[in-house]
């Protein structure tokens, strides 16, 4: 056990970056930090300025990552690490949730009211999926599914639902939460979604 300490102000955004040792965290004033945690050491940290805070990371390879506030920002593990500070913007909607489809080059980017696909080389939105979200339910949780031909998204009525990632055309339906969805994992071996 250890402890990461670098930031002066409240934790925005945190991610472990599979199969390696790092890990790569956000605060509201706009740092972000890159740390081993095998040393418990930081050995990037950048002051990013955006009017908002980052909520989340995805990381997108050896090289890329990105953050999200109202727009994705890529970054890039380097020295100096490079940021672009444009970023691409979602007109204003915060995204709940960014998954990486590295087979079609896209991301699938879950708001509280649809599902974007954004091709990662132009930065422009290919679809918005409208159709998915339940009647006065807001989305909470998007996984992808099925090798990216189908997406599941949890919402804050409790309901686990697949669709196909083409057209948004609902798959299968799911209800069995009360409350909403937090968190999805896909086992893939045993056929079964786990819901929390």
């Amino acid at each position: 056990m250890g402890q990461l300490s670098g930031h002066n102000a409240q934790v925005t955004a945190i991610e472990v970056v599979k199969d390696t040792p790092l890990l790569i965290s956000a605060d509201e004033i706009g740092f972000i930090k890159t740390w081993d945690i095998r040393n418990m050491s930081c050995f990037q940290t950048i002051h990013f300025e955006s009017k908002d805070s980052i909520k989340s990371f995805l990381y997108v390879n050896s090289h890329k990552f990105i953050g999200a506030d109202i727009r994705l920002h890529w970054f890039e593990f380097e020295d100096p690490l490079t940021v672009n500070m444009n970023g691409i913007d979602l007109f204003g909607i915060t995204p709940i949730e960014v998954k990486y489809s590295q087979a079609n080059d896209e991301l699938l980017i879950a708001t509280r009211s649809d599902v974007r696909i954004l091709d990662i080389f132009t930065g422009r939105i290919k679809k918005i999926l409208a159709n998915v979200r339940n009647e006065n339910a807001d989305i909470s949780h998007l996984e992808m599914y099925l090798n990216h031909k189908k997406f599941i998204l949890g919402d804050t009525y409790g309901n686990v639902n697949t669709y196909d990632k083409h057209n948004g055309t609902i798959y299968t339906k799911n209800v069995g939460h009360n409350n909403e969805i937090s968190n999805l994992i896909v086992d893939t071996k045993n056929r079964m979604i786990i819901s929390t």
